[in-house]
C-alpha cells in the first residue's frame, strides 16, 4: 500500500507545499531576470554621461557573450533565500543585486575580461552567496542573554551622536556646510580638507559608524517599537551629517532602514517579506529616477541626478569598479596591505612587499577614473583580490560569512526585525567597501556590541506594529 493511500492528507499537504515553493522560486527567478534586463537598459542609457566620459570601455559584449553573462548572473537566483527573516538573507540578496549581477553585466565585459581567467573568483562569489543563503539554518540559536541593564545601548548611541556632531561642528566651524545639491561634491572635498588641516583624523572613525550603524539602528528601533523620539533622532543625525560633510549616504541609509522596518513589521505577524519586494522596490525607484531626469531635461542635456542616486550608485557602479579591480590586479602585483604602516610592516617582514604607496581604492581612482582624490572602493570579493588574489577574496568572504553568522544569532537573541532592517542599509554599504575596512571604520563591530548590550525589554514590540 502506498504512502498516499495510507495518509492521503499528508500527501496533499506535501504536494501543496512543494507547489508553493516551486511557484515562489519561479516568480523570484522571473523577477531577477526582469531586474537584469531593466538594469542593462538603464546602464547603457546613463553610462555614457556618468562614467564612460571618465574611463575607457575596452569591449561591449556581443549577443552570445551577453546571453552567457545573463545566464551566469541568474544562477544564484535559483538558490538564494525566498524570504527575509535574518540579516544573512539580506546580505545574500543585496550582494547579489548590488555586486554580483553588475559585475557580470558591466564590469567583466567593459574591461574585456576573460571568463576563463575570471572563473576562480566567480566560484568564490557563488560559494559566498550559497553560504549566506543557507546560513540561517545553523545560526538561529540565540548567542547572548540580557547582561546589560536596560537603556545602556541607547545611552551609548546618544552620547556617541552628541559628541561626534559637536566635535564635527567644532572642527568645521559651522553646522551648515552644504549650500545646495549642486555643490555636494565640493562640500565633501572641503569637509575632508578641513578635517585634515585641523587635525580631526579621529572624526572619520566617529562619524562613519554614526551614519552607517547608529542612525539606521535608531530609526529601525523607533519604527518597529513605535517610539517616535528614536526614529526622529536617527533621521536628524543623518540630515546633520549630510549638511556637514556632503555625504548622501548619511541621509539615505536611515531612510532605507525606515523603509525596511516598515516593510518587515507592518502588519506584524504576516508572512516574511519576499525578495521580490526588494527587486520591485529597486526597479521602481530606478525607473522613477530615470523618468524624472528625462522629464526635467525637457529635450535638452540630461543631468541624471536622480538616476545617479537611485540606480547607478546602487546597481551599476559597484560592478564597474569591480571590473577595474580585476583588470588591474590580475596583471599587476597584489597590494598585500603594504601601503598600511602597521599591516605593511608585518607583510614586509613576511617577504610580501610591493611598491604601492596608495591603497587600492585611491590607485584605481587614479588610473581608471577621476584621479587620486577618488576613493574607488570595492566589496569583499574584489578588495580581497586586490590585496592577496583569490586567497584574499576567500579571506574576506569568510569574514563576511562569520559576521553574518554572529549577527544572525544576536538578532534571534534580541529583535530580529529591528536588526534585519538595520542590516538592509548596512548591506548596501558593504557592496562598496571591503570587510577589513568595514569592521572598524564603518562600525560593523560596533553594531555587534550595541546589539549585545541592548536589553530585550527595550525592544519590546507592540502587539500591532505599524507606522509611527
Amino acid at each position: 500500500m502506498s504512502l498516499d493511500t495510507q495518509f492521503p492528507f499528508a500527501g496533499q499537504v506535501a504536494t501543496g507545499i512543494a507547489g508553493r515553493l516551486l511557484a515562489s522560486r519561479v516568480l523570484i527567478a522571473i523577477a531577477s531576470w526582469c531586474m537584469i534586463e531593466v538594469s542593462d537598459f538603464l546602464f547603457w542609457q546613463i553610462a555614457p554621461d556618468l562614467v564612460l566620459a571618465h574611463t575607457s570601455v575596452l569591449s561591449v559584449p556581443d549577443f552570445g557573450e551577453a546571453l552567457l553573462l545573463r545566464i551566469l548572473a541568474m544562477i544564484p537566483a535559483l538558490f538564494l533565500p525566498s524570504r527575509f527573516e535574518l540579516p544573512s538573507q539580506v546580505f545574500a540578496w543585496v550582494f547579489y543585486v548590488g555586486a554580483y549581477v553588475p559585475t557580470l553585466l558591466f564590469g567583466v565585459p567593459m574591461r574585456d575580461i576573460s571568463l576563463f581567467a575570471f572563473a576562480p573568483l566567480l566560484i568564490v562569489m557563488i560559494a559566498t552567496l550559497l553560504g549566506l543563503s543557507f546560513l540561517d539554518r545553523v545560526s538561529r540559536r540565540p548567542l547572548v542573554s540580557d547582561f546589560a541593564p536596560p537603556r545602556v545601548a541607547l545611552t551609548v548611541m546618544v552620547v556617541w551622536a552628541i559628541v561626534t556632531l559637536a566635535y564635527s561642528i567644532f572642527i568645521t566651524g559651522s553646522l551648515l556646510q552644504l549650500e545646495s545639491y549642486a555643490s555636494i561634491y565640493d562640500t565633501r572635498a572641503d569637509f575632508a580638507e578641513t578635517v585634515r588641516l585641523n587635525g580631526g583624523g579621529i572624526l572619520g572613525y566617529l562619524i562613519s559608524p554614526l551614519a552607517t550603524v547608529i542612525a539606521p539602528y535608531l530609526v529601525a528601533w523607533g519604527i518597529v517599537c513605535r517610539r517616535r523620539i528614536l526614529w526622529c533622532f536617527g533621521l536628524v543625525i543623518g540630515i546633520v551629517i549630510t549638511l556637514q560633510s556632503g555625504s548622501r549616504s548619511a541621509f539615505l541609509e536611515p531612510i532605507l532602514a525606515a523603509i525596511a522596518a516598515l516593510a518587515f513589521s507592518w502588519p506584524l505577524g504576516r508572512r516574511p517579506l519576499s525578495p521580490i519586494a526588494l527587486i520591485g522596490f529597486l526597479l521602481a525607484v530606478s525607473i522613477v529616477g530615470f523618468g524624472i531626469d528625462w522629464f526635467m531635461a525637457g529635450g535638452g542635456q540630461i543631468e541624471w541626478n536622480f538616476s545617479s542616486i537611485f540606480y547607478f550608485r546602487v546597481m551599476a557602479i559597484p560592478g564597474v569598479v569591480a571590473g577595474t579591480y580585476f583588470d588591474f590586479f590580475n596583471s599587476n602585483p597584489f597590494a598585500y596591505w603594504s601601503y598600511s604602516s602597521g599591516a605593511g610592516l608585518i607583510v614586509r617582514l613576511l617577504g610580501f612587499d610591493t611598491t604601492y604607496e596608495l591603497p587600492p581604492a585611491k590607485m584605481i581612482g587614479l588610473i581608471y577614473f577621476w584621479g587620486a582624490d577618488t576613493n574607488a572602493n570595492s566589496n569583499a570579493w574584489f578588495d580581497g583580490f586586490a590585496e592577496a588574489g583569490i586567497a584574499g577574496s576567500l579571506f574576506e568572504s569568510v569574514l563576511l560569512l562569520g559576521y553574518a553568522y554572529l549577527i544572525n544569532r544576536l538578532a534571534t537573541a534580541r529583535n530580529a526585525i529591528i536588526v534585519t532592517a538595520t542590516c538592509v542599509s548596512m548591506a548596501f554599504t558593504l557592496v562598496n567597501v571591503g570587510m577589513t575596512v568595514a569592521l572598524l571604520t564603518n562600525g560593523l563591530l560596533l553594531l555587534l556590541v550595541l546589539i549585545a548590550i541592548t536589553h530585550k525589554e527595550d525592544m519590546r514590540t507592540p502587539g500591532q506594529a505599524g507606522p509611527p
